[in-house]
């Protein structure tokens, strides 16, 4: 397994020990820098002066894909490490908070993609989308409020993310009151230009984001209010996506907790 490919955001290109760091990063990942997240894919985290900056640094690496998958990689050059890489700066491009995209390495073997690293800034929030409920239940009405303004943006800007789910938005409490939003897990967001974007598209970012229906409701109410979309055209197949994507994870969760009964015994 060798590197093929690294790009380097602009800002941070003139740092030879950075450079360095990312020639060797598949070597060094696996026996260097704190583990954050070990599931599909893992993350570290690294600090000076391992990570070559004066701040901690965050590197995700991509588990392998499946053979097919690698062929595919291979000829399209489209690959996640890739597109989160774009996608942090597009972000930012358009005022969202997003952890800084620093750097993108992609390694081949036996001539194929094999795996990718996300090198970004660290996200700092503490909290996330867990926050729509209150401790007693309710909807947090304000919060809620100010993600359907989010999102209206998004898709004003042509931008989909496709991957709402709760831990993929982080929260922070501004002095104002008001919430600023940080979006991570970046790789799957598309970006469709400036013109108004087909409201088909905008319905992918409907699904994941509440398992709650009554603060699924509200989202969707203040958003069609944003935008001002006829709710009462739209409302029913926006509740009918909600549920069909329920149901769907509801299966998935059942038959992957079946399968880990049966290998544990």
């Amino acid at each position: 397994m060798k590197v093929s490919k690294i790009l380097v955001n602009p800002k941070y290109m003139y740092n030879e020990g950075f450079d360095n760091f990312l020639k060797n990063l598949p070597v060094l990942f696996d026996t260097m820098g704190r583990t954050i997240y070990d599931g599909r894919n893992t993350i570290k985290i690294f600090a000076p002066p391992e990570s070559h900056f004066n701040v901690d640094i965050a590197i995700k690496k991509y588990k392998v894909p499946n053979p097919i998958q690698r062929v595919h990689y291979t000829l399209s050059g489209n690959t996640k490490c890739l597109r989160a890489y774009i996608n942090g700066m597009t972000l930012k491009v358009f005022g969202f908070s997003t952890p800084e995209s620093i750097a993108m390495v992609e390694t081949k073997k036996n001539g194929f993609f094999h795996t990718g690293y996300y090198v970004s800034m660290v996200a700092d929030n503490e909290k996330n989308l867990n926050d729509l409920i209150t401790e007693n239940g309710q909807i947090n009405t304000q919060l809620a409020d100010q993600f359907a303004e989010m999102l209206a943006k998004l898709h004003t800007n042509g931008l989909v993310f496709n991957d709402l789910n709760l831990t993929n938005v982080l929260c922070t409490k501004r002095y104002d009151g008001s919430t600023l939003f940080t979006l991570i897990d970046t790789n799957r967001m598309k970006y469709y230009g400036k013109e108004v974007l087909p409201w088909k598209y905008c319905l992918a970012d409907f699904k994941s984001f509440t398992g709650s229906f009554e603060v699924y409701n509200h989202v969707v109410n203040k958003y069609c209010e944003i935008r001002n979309i006829n709710k009462n055209k739209e409302l029913d197949k926006l509740i009918a996506i909600k549920a069909l994507h329920n149901i769907h994870y509801r299966r998935k969760k059942r038959f992957l907790h079946g399968l880990k009964n049966f290998v544990l015994h």
